[in-house]
């Protein structure tokens, strides 16, 4: 995301709220791609009741604004889900009540346990290390039978991550964004944001080459469900996607947005896995894969920043750099 006035930013986040070169390419063996399947719609349990009586009352005033966090590990580690959950349009925060984690397969969906939220509306859960594959995450309330759903990703042995920014990356300005706020705030409208020519096609072709695929977006976490089914409305190819946890993390500087990803890219690091290659457009990316060590060369940058600090500059389409991984696969390491 391109750094932007804050008083801009602030302001359409509010009102959002209120409402609701050449380069070579690094050499990578795809890994086999593992079988997909239709997993079943979730259909959440009967409401068992409220621990509080006062969210009986509450909880009709206000639509629920919940979400779950994505997540990524490699096989044989444990992950650590992590939901939120608010009413509202003020968002308030469901505190003290119990929520189920339910994971979903082909098969069908279990409940995993359950555990109670904090004072910010948050739940955790620790979850013991899986297979590899793609799992649904749901988290439902007990006392409506709300929910929300996120993925988990168990990743093989080596697995390799190209990272992926959004707003201005993948859509083509981060005044897309605004609009899309905006229109929600004031009118109720919708605004889809328009892509990037070529962005899906190059998504495709990087999940092609058996790299695992991060978006690690600045939206904050009420917008992790509208980020997601716009990724999957235009057909980019299904990653894990990072949103914040506070609005703070989402302001457009390097002491907010880039310290945000620079910790996410460090989380990623920690947790055993290597970095293939980075997209973004702004000068907080260039920084935050910089941090990771990612060499330039391995770093695509569009618009205006392509180019600075050495990085691979692209113009006003992804099209050319998607041959180019498309090609890569099909020679080979």
């Amino acid at each position: 995301m391109k750094l932007a006035a804050h008083s801009l930013w602030i302001i359409a986040m509010a009102l959002a709220r209120g409402a609701h070169g050449d380069a070579a390419l690094p050499a990578a063996a795809p890994t086999p791609a593992a079988p997909t399947c239709q997993v079943p719609t979730f259909k959440p349990p009967a409401p068992t009741g409220w621990r509080h009586r006062r969210y009986q009352f509450f909880t009709r005033m206000g639509s629920p604004q919940h979400m779950v966090h994505d997540d990524i590990v490699l096989i044989g580690q444990p992950s650590q889900l992590v939901g939120k959950f608010a009413y509202g349009d003020a968002g308030k925060d469901l505190e003290d009540e119990t929520i189920t984690l339910h994971i979903g397969t082909c098969s069908g969906w279990r409940a995993r346990g359950s555990a109670r939220t904090d004072d910010d509306g948050k739940v955790y859960f620790a979850l013991a290390a899986m297979p590899v594959g793609t799992y649904a995450v749901a988290m439902s309330v007990a006392g409506d039978a709300s929910y929300a759903i996120g993925r988990l990703r168990v990743a093989p042995p080596g697995a390799r991550v190209a990272v992926f920014d959004i707003d201005g990356t993948l859509t083509v300005s981060d005044r897309e964004l605004f609009k899309q706020l905006a229109g929600k705030a004031r009118l109720r409208r919708t605004y889809d944001p328009r892509p990037y020519d070529g962005g899906p096609a190059l998504t495709a072709a990087v999940a092609a080459r058996g790299l695992e695929i991060v978006y690690i977006t600045a939206r904050p976490y009420w917008m992790a469900d509208l980020s997601r089914a716009w990724l999957t409305k235009h057909g980019f190819a299904a990653g894990t996607v990072r949103v914040t946890s506070s609005l703070r993390d989402s302001m457009p500087s390097e002491a907010s947005v880039g310290e945000f990803k620079i910790e996410q890219l460090a989380a990623l690091r920690r947790a055993g896995f290597a970095f293939e290659a980075m997209f973004g457009n702004s000068t907080t990316d260039i920084s935050a894969y910089a941090s990771a060590s990612v060499p330039a060369s391995q770093v695509y940058i569009i618009g205006p920043n392509g180019g600075v600090r050495g990085t691979v500059a692209v113009g006003s389409s992804w099209r050319a750099i998607a041959s180019r991984f498309a090609w890569s696969r099909r020679k080979g390491p």
